[in-house]
């Protein structure tokens, strides 16, 4: 059975029905996890609870910058746009916190080539 931040992350992503629960990936400043679901593999982070702090304008600043590059075509992983943004690409889900997802991306070593790929 499917634990209920699992469900309430991919309702707030529009997302297919998750298919295990969160995972947790290493982190420094932000907690992330994987969250696989029946179409594709996500990363969850999150960024705070849900009362913004005095930085949060800056965040807002950099997902502008970050769908800049986007829309040039840069390779970078592709946020998800959340159902109800708060801001950004970023949502709040109660007890959860404001939260953001991207495309899971991995790493890919193919003979001497070293890079990323988003996962499909």
């Amino acid at each position: 059975m499917m634990l209920r931040s699992e469900e309430a992350i991919a309702a707030a992503f529009g997302l297919d029905r998750p298919v295990d629960s969160l995972k947790p990936v290493q982190h420094t400043s932000f907690k992330t996890w994987r969250l696989r679901t029946e179409s594709a593999d996500f990363l969850v982070k999150q960024l705070w609870g849900m009362d913004d702090p005095a930085w949060q304008p800056r965040i807002a600043d950099a997902m502008t910058l970050e769908a800049d590059a986007l829309a040039r075509g840069l390779p970078i992983a592709r946020p998800v746009t959340p159902v109800r943004p708060a801001f950004g690409y970023a949502a709040r889900i109660n007890e959860l916190g404001t939260l953001r997802v991207h495309d899971w991306v991995e790493w890919i070593r193919a003979g001497q080539q070293r890079g990323f790929r988003a996962r499909s």
